[in-house]
C-alpha cells in the first residue's frame, strides 16, 4: 500500500473470497504511515580544547510521523560525520552516536585543518538528509612568544614600551610596540596618601 499520508494511523484487515463466497475476516491490524526523519539541528560547533571540536545539536522534532504526533516513532541512531571539504567528500569520517545523544566531543582531529560538520538521524526506513552543517579548525595551544623587551617610554610618563617575537604561519614574526601604563602605588604606612617611591 503506497501513497499513505504521513503519520496518519490506518487499519488494515484481510477478506478471503472465491467463487463459493466470502470466508471469515481476519483481525484488523493498526500501523501508522512512516517516513524517514527530519535531521537534528546543530546549534553550535567550538573549538576550545587542544585538537578538539565541541558539538552540541537539538534533536529532531519529526522522527518519521510529523513534528504534531506523539509520541514520536523510536529512532535507531544518530550520525556525525565531519570532512574537509563543504561537499562532504575529502577526509570523510562518522561517528554513531545514541539516538538521544545531542553533545559529542570530537578529537584527536589534525591541527589547523578546516572541518565541515553535519549529522543525520535515522529509523527504521533510512537515514535523514542534513539539515545544516556547520565549519571550524582545529587548534593547538599557541607558541611561547620569545624575545620579550621592555623599554621605558621618553615621550609619555609613566609608560612602558613592550615588544616580542610570536610565530606565526610557521614564521616568527615581531609584534609591534605596545603601550602599558605603568602606576604609582601609595605606601601603606604613609598617612594621607602621599606617593611612595620605589
Amino acid at each position: 500500500m503506497t501513497g499513505l499520508t504521513k503519520g496518519r494511523s490506518y487499519f488494515v484487515r484481510v477478506l478471503a473470497t472465491n467463487d463459493a463466497g466470502l470466508n471469515n475476516v481476519s483481525d484488523a491490524v493498526n500501523k501508522p504511515a512512516l517516513d524517514t526523519p527530519n535531521a537534528p539541528t546543530i546549534a553550535s560547533a567550538v573549538a576550545d580544547s587542544l585538537f578538539t571540536i565541541n558539538l552540541a545539536w537539538a534533536l529532531s522534532l519529526d522522527t518519521g510521523l510529523g513534528p504534531a504526533i506523539r509520541p514520536q516513532w523510536p529512532m535507531r541512531q544518530q550520525c556525525i560525520q565531519l570532512a574537509t571539504d563543504a561537499a562532504f567528500t575529502n577526509n570523510v569520517y562518522s561517528i554513531m552516536m545514541t539516538p538521544n545523544a545531542t553533545t559529542q566531543a570530537n578529537t584527536g582531529l589534525n591541527k589547523g585543518w578546516h572541518y565541515y560538520i553535519r549529522i543525520f538521524s535515522s529509523n527504521m526506513l533510512g537515514e535523514s538528509v542534513a539539515f545544516n552543517s556547520k565549519t571550524e579548525h582545529a587548534i593547538d595551544s599557541p607558541s611561547l612568544p620569545l624575545n620579550l623587551q621592555v623599554v621605558v617610554s621618553t615621550t609619555s610618563t609613566r609608560e612602558l614600551l613592550l615588544s616580542w617575537d610570536y610565530r606565526r604561519h610557521g614564521a616568527w614574526w615581531c609584534s609591534m610596540p605596545r603601550r602599558v601604563p605603568t602606576r604609582t602605588h601609595s605606601s601603606p604606612n604613609t598617612a594621607g596618601g602621599h606617593q611612595h617611591s620605589h
